[in-house]
């Protein structure tokens, strides 16, 4: 059966990184030639001419996709195609003039990777000081937004599982959104089966951890700005409790979403091998390729944990 259309399309623009975050090694990979502002224009207006800008939204991602010299004029590019555009930043480097800008053309998310409200875990957690920035700019955010969403992307693991509650407290003090993100195998890393047995960073108190999603469900039963549902957060019970077991997760890798990586591959999912360049080949004709085929298959009888990852996990609510 022929797949539907992506309706979303997770873009990572760089590897490049300015951070040193404990639970993500893309900062340490060292990629030779990345994509560069016309061949990204040109790889958005292929997308435009197959899936027009009403049923599609553009995610992007790195690294941190900010320290690239041509982000601000991509971002522009975007919006004025009329795609939806969401935005995920460690939220270090931006002024207050270019989160002006980025409020001003109107990205309609902007997604901030803020895992604690503690200065010490966060220099653990991120490897730099850049705390208070973190926080001066998502005020700034909050200062000039006329219809970008601000959201708080917390990673769930043990070296925060006892601040979660305080986290949605905190967005819905400050009207932002969080939705939350259970830790995975270390992101840049390769995958192996059983990462969760050895990883210091996994949640190990289940009773702690249990308590604490159930309380961001009895959260989201009262306020609008949790964005997990209530599927996925009973879900995360159940993964900290049994990773390696199979939840019957469903998986929209291939599907609705697709990605594109910093050299311009499209991949079904970014755990599996690429389908094809963009660059060399149409969106729509690596999509319905048979490489793209094959690779669904092996979606479809994936055994891994990632399909808890908010790229792929279906919303239901």
């Amino acid at each position: 059966m022929k797949p539907e259309k992506p309706k979303t399309i997770h873009i990572v623009l760089t590897y490049h990184c300015n951070m040193r975050c404990i639970h993500c090694e893309f900062w340490k990979i060292k990629p030779e030639k990345e994509v560069g502002l016309s061949d990204w224009k040109k790889i958005i207006d292929d997308i435009y001419n197959w899936l027009g800008n009403n049923t599609v939204r553009i995610k992007i991602a790195g690294g941190e996709p900010a320290v690239k010299v041509f982000f601000y004029e991509l971002m522009q590019y975007i919006k004025e195609k009329g795609f939806y555009l969401g935005i995920t930043s460690n939220g270090t480097v931006f002024s207050e003039r270019d989160i002006k800008f980025l409020c001003d053309i109107g990205i309609n998310e902007i997604n901030i990777s803020l895992d604690t409200l503690d200065r010490k875990r966060y220099i653990k957690i991120r490897g730099k000081d850049e705390f208070d920035r973190v926080l001066q700019n998502l005020m700034c955010f909050k200062k000039y937004t006329k219809v970008t969403s601000i959201n708080l992307s917390p990673t769930i693991m043990e070296v925060n599982s006892d601040e979660i509650t305080e986290l949605v407290r905190f967005a819905i003090k400050e009207n932002f959104w969080i939705t939350f993100q259970a830790v995975f195998n270390t992101f840049g890393t390769e995958y192996y089966a059983g990462w969760y047995k050895d990883f210091a960073l996994f949640p190990r108190n289940i009773e702690v951890i249990e308590k604490a999603v159930r309380e961001v469900i009895a959260y989201k039963d009262v306020y609008r700005q949790i964005g997990n549902s209530k599927e996925q957060l009973l879900t995360m019970i159940e993964y900290f409790r049994d990773p390696g077991k199979n939840h019957n997760m469903e998986c929209n890798a291939g599907n609705t979403d697709i990605g594109i990586d910093n050299v311009g591959n499209l991949l079904l999912c970014f755990n599996l091998n690429p389908v094809g360049n963009l660059l060399e080949r149409r969106i729509d004709e690596l999509f319905y390729s048979k490489e793209a085929d094959i690779i669904r298959e092996e979606i479809k009888s994936c055994p891994r944990e990632c399909k808890l990852l908010n790229c792929v996990f279906p919303f239901s609510d």
